[in-house]
């Protein structure tokens, strides 16, 4: 069962840096420059990009691990039911 705590615990910290990461691109691309009709068009593309990337971490967050990765018993029995 620690193991299996490792592995979630890991892929937790993953994903949170991921997160970040995301966010980060997301900021960026909206300081993008937008004076011109010219800079607002092209911006709408990287923050587009930006978005879905960051739509990413998140829905990785409520996906199933690998079950490899994990065991069918201990605290993650309740979840392999459902994979």
């Amino acid at each position: 069962m620690r193991d299996t705590a490792d592995v979630l615990r890991e892929r937790a910290l993953d994903l949170a840096e991921r997160d970040v990461e995301a966010f980060t691109a997301v900021t960026d691309a909206y300081r993008l420059p937008k004076g011109t009709e010219g800079e607002a068009e092209q911006r709408s593309r990287p923050i587009a990009e930006a978005v879905l990337g960051a739509s990413r971490p998140p829905a990785d967050v409520v996906r199933p691990p690998d079950r490899s990765s994990t065991s069918p018993s201990g605290c993650c029995r309740w979840a392999t039911a459902t994979w």
